[in-house]
């Protein structure tokens, strides 16, 4: 099982997405987040990981909900975090994100998120 990370950062109603530009599901829309490094702590991972994928420095607020996921022959244990955003800056998409947007719940479905991203950004709203 390979640890890893999420993230939901919301802002003006709106929750922090980006487009996966590798496997697994490439080209689908998702929480930003990935694996953690050997000996990384959760929370400073996903503090990497957003910062990597989207330019945004956020802190870790807690986490919403572990998530386990089987994609393309591999299953990952996924510790989705609530994050607040750190400072300013515009999202910009990097390392493996082919894309970054800010996306109102309205619509979510419309850019196929999937019903478990759905579930973990209303908890995290909760």
């Amino acid at each position: 099982m390979q640890l890893a990370v999420g993230a939901v950062v919301l802002k003006n109603n709106a929750v922090l997405l980006v487009q996966r530009g590798r496997p697994p599901q490439a080209g689908s829309w998702s929480l930003p987040g990935g694996k953690v490094g050997k000996g990384e702590p959760l929370a400073e991972a996903i503090v990497r990981e957003v910062l990597e994928e989207t330019s945004l420095s956020v802190a870790a607020v807690r986490v919403v909900e572990v998530v386990v996921l089987s994609a393309e022959g591999v299953t990952y244990e996924i510790h989705e975090f609530l994050c607040s955003l750190v400072g300013s800056g515009e999202a910009r998409a990097g390392d493996d994100a082919r894309s970054v947007c800010w996306c109102r719940e309205d619509d979510l479905t419309t850019l196929g998120v999937s019903s478990e991203v759905q579930r973990v950004i209303r908890l995290a709203r909760a």
